[in-house]
């Protein structure tokens, strides 16, 4: 599969459920303690689908539909983080990877889905690089893994939340 643009580094493969934007030291004991509420099996997801974002010019893969066990995460972590933490209340959800940034639309099929293993939960800080053209480098600020029905905890491929 090619698509144009600045590739991610494949170290920096992740799926966001939210981008929390700058928030201050302060709000992240809370946002630990919801991360070890949640509670979850871990799922498997099928990337299907190749998209492009035109506003902003970002190639991603994702799955044509949402997992059940995904689109729930998603919900019960938005309503935590309304009002105190999300300033956009948009309920839109398109779970993706990043491929490419400064990308251009590229018709690609599919021709086998990917398997990604969703086995963990992460809250992530974006630092930024001032080197232009460069990626963002992520550090994990907390984790938590998802349980099987036996209670035995997984790690793995994780979606990371960004701060």
């Amino acid at each position: 599969m090619h698509v144009s643009g600045k590739k991610t580094p494949p170290e920096n493969l992740h799926m966001t459920l939210f981008f929390l934007g700058n928030q201050p030291k302060r709000n992240l004991p809370a946002l630990n303690r919801f991360l070890d509420r949640i509670s979850f099996e871990p799922f498997e997801m099928k990337l299907d689908k190749i998209g492009y974002f035109p506003k902003i010019g970002l190639s991603w893969i994702g799955p044509e539909q949402t997992p059940e066990q995904l689109a729930k995460m998603f919900e019960d972590t938005r309503q935590f983080l309304i009002p105190a933490y999300l300033k956009d209340k948009n309920d839109n959800f398109r779970p993706h990877i990043t491929l490419a940034r400064r990308s251009s639309k590229a018709e690609i099929k599919m021709e086998t889905p990917i398997s990604w293993q969703v086995s963990r939960l992460v809250l992530m800080q974006s630092i930024l690089n001032s080197e232009k053209g460069s990626h963002p480098k992520y550090r994990i600020l907390h984790e938590r893994n998802g349980f099987n029905s036996n209670g035995i905890g997984h790690s793995g491929n994780a979606i990371r939340r960004n701060t």
